[in-house]
């Protein structure tokens, strides 16, 4: 017992040690995670110091860059989230589904008990949820269950003999009767993913659809990059092709389609199936394509000519129409059902070109087995096309097959002898096309959420297949240098084919003529009915597709009217802090004249009158809205579309006689200018300072600011704007939103009545909101100016192309509009594929056209264009240099 006491303290003092051990190892570890954290602070710190100087435009390319990555893991995570939502909606219903169904006595507890305790195909045994076990369209797995386990339940691939292939199993029969197909199907001819594990449907898809567009166009991607990369080549082809077509005048959708529309269609998939799947090449060697050839000049040229090509089973389903985004690759399933469940259900999945390519490996053609096969019972069967092509594909190279005639004198000839396949392939009929066949019963097993019993569509009887099956392959994704290729093999193709005359080569002369006679053609059909891209104006767009997701969230709230909402006022905070100032009143307007009308007339007393340069939007395309509230407009010829100093002066030294004559009180300019020029901060500082010595206000009409402050010419911010004028507007119409201006007063006692003037006008709009909220959404972050430099970058590109075409441009293209000095003949033969504005006539036999791109222009519309105008300088020759103003 004493020492047992004794030896208390000993022990005692061995736990103080351990303790304290534990106190040093914990302040040890605390001391290294302070010094990791102020490292990893003193790194951000080092970085941030390093981007701030940097040139601003790498800092903006690394800031798009991040928030393109961003943009991507929200994505990501959307989609996790979805499938999950997803799982959540199926266990709601079967556990529902489930309560509600009769059940009493021992004999339902009993069943319950052995189908848990029954063992999984992968040969585990564990319990299963009996509900999600009878009444799940797809397996849900146990939350109990571990991931291993589950993982393991997954039906394994094993070949099928030879054995197998006139065997009629119990889901063979079930197909047969017309019963559904059961769950645990064991899916042995398609092998590899359950479908569940990536059922997506249409929300996720277009979500995820409206995410990567938004991204391709930060990063200045010309091609799509969806979950289908079948789908996206195909988009990727029919947008060059139908591009090439229309700059060569080919117009099939104003006539009746030619064999010519089908045999391009033809050579351009001939094309992208041996780059993509040599392996398949065989496949539509021996159909001929006709169905998909037929259905891809429709989506080029949709008409009543095309569509009346189309087979029923490829006409659009009113599903496929009224959700037109989607994967392309679905459209070529002729199975009208099947199309229609893959939308609802698949259209996000990633592995929906797999299910493209299961759905064709499955097609089948029924048959009696005695007519293909010596002596056999005279049964009905089903026998996959793919099979057959692939014998067909064993014969050499360059041999004719040999002739023979069924029936073939066992299986292992009709499917391993080439001359027996093809005598096979014929007698079925096989190259009428996919719109004959019907669909082997085991795709439905993999995908049993595809299958509709009211379909005739699936294969009858028993499956007659080879020991090895076939499947068939799909396109990597897309690059940069696959969309190039494409695009050079349809120039080649399509030039070359213009260029040779069915005689054989031609001369310079002869390609002369063949032009000419598209001139003819084009002159002989009514520009109203051709479909042509518009350069007219930057409002021909509805609205950018992030507005219009913030109108559609905030649909569901209530809020106060006439711009006294939440929205209204975030847009106000949100561009007072991009002015700098939190001072400034900011009123929404809906439209440019209302913005200029309102602001003129809340400044001018009824005498006086505003000193604008004969080109400004209240001149000439405002039908007297400010001479209509009463204020006289003194027009002064502009310098280069701007107003100066001394141009303002000799205003005022014309308009003096007092009290004769209406009195100069307000100088008016637009930045950017009528003809795309743009005011530099020297020039309207001074411009402010005359304002000031001769007690003028400065009104700046902004429709386009954002593209003047977005122009690489330009040395101002907004806040410099607002600090050099009285009064300006921010347009918003010209630049993504569906309508609305901002107009910032800087005066606070102007700014106090201005309000009144707005109402007077007729434009406080009860639902301000409209407007408040698609402002907040562009002052969010940057997108106003994103969108502005988007559109200038496309002007720049396509003057530049004008330019190197050897025409001359009118005045410097610096913000989104060109002004292009074209030959008369060169103007009607874009005409015919475009609309844009002739703005004056230059000599007897030129004029300046106005070109204006948006945020949303396509690049390929801009090369069309400048592919007419290089085409025209070849044929038709111009005056070089002295063409050039």
């Amino acid at each position: 017992m004493a020492s047992g006491i004794a030896g208390r303290p000993s022990a005692d003092a061995g736990t103080n040690e351990e303790k304290k051990k534990k106190l040093r190892d914990r302040n040890r570890l605390s001391q290294r995670t302070f010094r990791r954290r102020q490292a990893e602070e003193l790194r951000e710190l080092r970085e941030r110091v390093n981007a701030e100087g940097r040139p601003e435009n790498e800092q903006v390319t690394a800031l798009q860059q991040e928030n393109a990555r961003l943009r991507k893991k929200l994505v990501e995570v959307q989609t996790k989230l979805s499938r999950v939502v997803a799982n959540c909606q199926l266990l709601t219903t079967d556990i529902t589904k489930t309560l509600d169904e009769p059940a009493s006595g021992d004999d339902a507890v009993q069943d319950v008990e052995a189908e848990m305790e029954a063992p999984t195909p992968g040969g585990f045994s564990h319990r299963r949820s009996a509900s999600l076990e009878n009444t799940a369209p797809f397996p849900c797995p146990h939350q109990d269950e571990p991931a291993n386990l589950w993982e393991a339940a997954v039906v394994p691939y094993r070949r099928p003999s030879l054995q197998d292939s006139i065997a009629i199993d119990e889901p063979a029969q079930m197909m047969i009767r017309g019963e559904p197909p059961a769950r645990g199907l064991d899916c042995q001819q398609i092998p590899n993913i359950w479908t569940h594990e990536y059922q997506m449907g249409l929300e996720p898809y277009r979500n995820a659809i409206t995410a990567t567009e938004e991204v391709n166009r930060i990063l200045g991607k010309e091609w799509p990059q969806s979950n289908s990369p079948f789908s996206d080549h195909i988009d990727v082809l029919q947008t060059l092709l139908k591009d090439k077509l229309n700059t060569t005048m080919f117009l099939p959708h104003l006539q009746e389609p030619t064999p010519r529309l089908y045999q391009t269609v033809l050579t351009v998939l001939a094309m992208f199936n041996s780059m993509t799947r040599p392996d398949v090449m065989a496949w539509y060697a021996r159909t001929r394509f006709y169905h998909i050839v037929e259905l891809t000049a429709w989506q080029l040229f949709p008409s009543s000519g095309t569509y009346r090509r189309l087979h029923e089973r490829y006409r659009p389903t009113p599903m496929q129409i009224q959700f037109p985004k989607h994967p392309r690759v679905i459209d070529w399933i002729p199975f009208p059902h099947i199309r229609d469940r893959l939308i609802q259900l698949h259209a996000a999945n990633p592995n929906i070109d797999q299910i493209f390519c299961d759905a064709v490996s499955g097609y089948v053609v029924e048959a009696i087995m005695s007519d293909l096969i010596l002596d056999a019972p005279s049964i009905r069967v089903y026998i996959r096309v793919t099979d057959l092509i692939t014998t067909m594909s064993m014969a050499p190279s360059g041999q004719p097959t040999e002739e023979t005639i069924m029936p073939a004198p066992d299986v292992q000839s009709l499917f391993g002898r080439p001359e027996y396949a093809t005598a096979a392939f014929k007698f079925l009929n096989m190259n009428r096309g996919a719109s004959y066949y019907k669909i082997d019963p085991a795709f439905f097993g993999k995908y049993p959420e595809l299958y509709d019993g009211a379909s005739p569509m699936m294969g009858s009887g028993t499956p007659l297949k080879p020991d090895l099956q076939a499947r068939l392959t799909w396109p990597k994704p897309l690059n940069s240098t696959m969309v190039e290729t494409y695009r050079s093999f349809i120039h080649f193709s399509l030039d070359a084919a213009d260029t040779i005359p069915p005689g054989g080569c031609r001369t310079d002369t002869v390609g002369a003529s063949f032009y000419h006679a598209y001139l003819v053609m084009a002159k002989s059909i009514s520009a109203e009915k051709q479909a042509k891209y518009s350069f007219l104006d930057d409002y021909s767009e509805a609205i950018h597709p992030l507005l219009l997701e913030a109108i559609c969230a905030g649909n569901h709230t209530q809020e106060t009217g006439y711009g006294h909402d939440t929205y209204c006022e975030q847009a106000r905070q949100r561009i007072r802090s991009h002015l700098g100032r939190g001072d400034v009143g900011i009123f929404f307007v809906p439209s440019g004249t209302s913005a200029n009308a309102i602001s003129i007339a809340s400044c001018l007393r009824p005498h006086e009158a505003v000193i604008a340069a004969s080109s400004g939007h209240i001149v000439t395309r405002e039908t007297g809205a400010v001479e209509a509230s009463g204020h006289k407009i003194i027009n002064a010829t502009p310098d280069n579309g701007k107003l100066t100093p001394d141009i303002i002066a000799r205003a005022l030294d014309e308009n003096w006689h007092f009290p004769h004559m209406a009195k100069p009180r307000m100088v008016y300019i637009s930045n950017a200018t009528e003809i795309g020029t743009i005011y530099t901060k020297d020039e309207l500082r001074a411009i402010k300072d005359l304002c000031e010595r001769r007690h003028l206000l400065l009104f700046l009409d902004g429709a386009r600011i954002g593209a003047a402050l977005a122009s690489k010419a330009n040395d101002m911010t907004l806040s410099d704007v607002l600090e050099l004028t009285d009064i300006f507007w921010i347009g918003g119409t010209k630049n993504g939103a569906l309508l609305g201006e901002a107009v910032v007063v800087k005066d606070p006692r102007l700014a106090s009545e201005f309000e009144f003037y707005v109402k007077q006008h007729g434009s406080l709009l009860a639902k301000s909101r409209v407007m408040g909220v698609q402002f907040a959404e562009l002052f969010r972050e940057n997108l106003y100016f994103d969108l502005a430099l988007t559109a200038n970058l496309a002007a720049e590109k396509l003057s530049a192309g004008i330019e190197e075409a050897g025409f001359s441009v009118h005045a410097a293209t610096q913000t989104n509009q060109v002004f292009a000095v074209l030959p008369l003949g060169l103007i009607k033969r874009l005409q015919a594929a475009y609309t844009f504005y002739v703005w004056e006539k230059v000599g007897h036999d030129k004029a300046v056209v106005r070109l204006l791109t948006t945020w949303a222009t396509k690049e390929r519309e801009i090369d069309g264009f400048i592919g007419v105008v290089r085409e025209w300088a070849r044929f038709e020759g111009h005056d070089g240099p002295s063409a050039r103003l």
